[in-house]
């Protein structure tokens, strides 16, 4: 593995905020989703390709987004206390075919793991979740 000279670190860091911030500019996403969008944009800009979007896949999904009629409240709730698992299970609704009721229940399972083990790091259940 190549070791970055400090100089090469400024410069990459550099690169890296300003490809973020110009990702973040470029996804609009409906306000009742706001939550999503650093998450969203944390995807995008990533460079391991495990769960890496491309900007075409991620204005895919923030029209998806927009398009959306069906009242969804329990998801709508759950990106408070699980962003990450929140975008997955609309990512899967979007894709992956899940219907968004079953979206609900698994939402609606997810709350009550989340009461019944009383969580004080919600944020680590998020990321292994």
């Amino acid at each position: 593995m190549k070791k970055l000279s400090i100089f090469g670190f400024i410069i990459t860091t550099l690169l890296t905020t300003h490809l973020a911030n110009a990702c973040i500019d470029h996804f609009s996403l409906p306000p009742s989703w706001s939550m999503l969008k650093p998450i969203l944009t944390k995807r995008v800009i990533q460079t391991s390709p495990k769960m890496k979007l491309t900007n075409e896949q991620a204005a895919s999904f923030v029209h998806f987004l927009e398009q959306l009629d069906t009242p969804l409240p329990e998801l709508l709730h759950l990106q408070s206390i699980l962003p990450k698992t929140t975008l997955e299970l609309l990512i899967a609704v979007h894709t992956r075919g899940v219907a968004l009721e079953e979206a609900e229940k698994m939402t609606s399972y997810l709350y009550l793991l989340v009461e019944k083990f009383n969580f004080e790091n919600h944020k680590a259940f998020d990321e292994n979740t």
